[in-house]
């Protein structure tokens, strides 16, 4: 029982062996099309090492009555790497600064006269819970420097 096992170990590394250069095709091509900032910190064996384990699993899959098997694992490997592709392409939405005078004559030129008074209370009240916070922040920092 142990021999077949052993022989089966054996005939998947001989298959995914033969399948290094779409591997590695499939990989870099894959980790071309990501960002920079995400190639940065993902290399293009980390990618591979994916495509690698599919393939093993693909193995224990594989019916050779149904097809080949680098039909299975072509499939495989474009699904994992195409989910990938989608979950690091995600647009990051980034937070725009604005002077609060700008924001308050914006928001103002939307409204009707009389939220004028809700919209100044309402940006006094932030106003006042930044100069809190800072004040705060600062105290803290003091604090630790004192000990």
């Amino acid at each position: 029982m142990t021999n077949n096992k052993a022989d089966d170990t054996a005939a998947c590394a001989a298959a995914i062996a033969k399948l290094r250069p779409l591997l590695w095709k499939k990989s870099y091509t894959t980790w071309s099309r990501l960002s920079p900032d995400v190639r940065f910190w993902i290399d293009v064996e980390d990618i591979y090492q994916d495509a690698q384990l599919v393939a093993v699993r693909c193995w224990h899959r594989w019916d050779p009555e149904r097809g080949a098997f680098i039909t299975l694992v072509y499939l495989a490997v474009d699904c994992r790497l195409s989910n990938l592709l989608a979950r690091y392409q995600c647009k990051k939405r980034h937070a725009v600064l604005v002077p609060l005078e700008d924001a308050t004559e914006q928001l103002q030129s939307y409204y009707e006269p009389w939220t004028d008074a809700v919209l100044h209370e309402w940006i006094q009240t932030l106003q006042q819970r930044q100069i809190d916070f800072i004040l705060e922040y600062f105290n803290y920092d003091m604090a630790i420097e004192r000990r």
